[in-house]
């Protein structure tokens, strides 16, 4: 995500709000601590996973299969979907969505973990109905709203929680977070939230974050940075980002 930012010019370094939302959902808090960061929180469960087993229960085993588009959200659809679907602080479970996880250890780490469950069959169930009464174009469009609102649901727990504030940059990446108009959607729920004065220059959004990352890695075991554009550091902090070649 910081390697992205890069090339758009803006300085989206710690504290960070990084989510992945693949097949299952990844990501982590970090706050501005220096020299090195504290993780403070840890996303896991199902992410893009949601909207396969709907799909799947549809006859697709993608939703990008579905070539029949409608524009607008089937509101009873969206609710119905949205419905299935636990979002909280994981604290008594040994996984969520299929997730092994240790909420012991990372209590211990004072981290704590942000997880997203749901009921398989009964998405399945729901793909299944939506077949029989012909709502398949209004499937995706459904799925917009449906991630839009997990994504609006974990940052607003996080606020509650007093983990993130107004400091904090949001970097998105996976197919259930950059596809269709989750975007376009994902940053005027953040400006319904007043988090920012201006909220374009505190979110982005990344195709192959994981890929970058393991880039960054592999730069940073060589010894090979960018002095004039650190990835580490704060926001604001020395070496603020300048666009100069590579």
């Amino acid at each position: 995500v910081k390697d992205a930012a890069i090339c758009e010019n803006i300085d989206i370094r710690n504290p960070i709000v990084s989510l992945d939302f693949g097949t299952t959902l990844a990501g982590r808090v970090a706050n501005d601590k220096v020299p090195v960061a504290d993780v403070t929180a840890t996303f896991a469960g199902y992410a893009g996973a949601i909207a396969d087993f709907v799909t799947i229960g549809a006859g697709y085993t993608s939703a990008l299969d579905i070539t029949e588009i409608e524009e607008k959200e089937e509101k009873k659809l969206f609710k119905k979907i949205l419905s299935e679907v636990e979002i909280g602080v994981i604290k008594n479970k040994e996984s969520v969505g299929r997730v092994p996880i240790d909420p012991r250890g990372a209590e211990e780490k004072g981290i704590i973990i942000v997880g997203v469950d749901a009921d398989e069959e009964r998405l399945m169930e729901i793909g299944r109905k939506i077949r029989e009464k012909d709502m398949l174009p209004y499937l995706r469009a459904t799925f917009d709203k449906v991630y839009t609102e997990i994504f609006a649901e974990i940052i607003k727990l996080l606020l509650k929680l007093e983990l993130v504030d107004d400091r904090y940059s949001i970097g998105i990446t996976g197919r259930a977070g950059i596809t269709d108009r989750k975007p376009y959607m994902m940053v005027e729920a953040i400006k319904d939230m007043g988090i920012y004065k201006n909220t374009e220059e505190m979110m982005i959004f990344v195709e192959d974050a994981l890929a970058r990352g393991a880039a960054v890695m592999a730069r940073c075991m060589h010894r090979l940075c960018y002095p004039k554009r650190p990835l580490c550091g704060v926001r604001g902090g020395k070496y603020p980002y300048k666009m100069v070649s590579r």
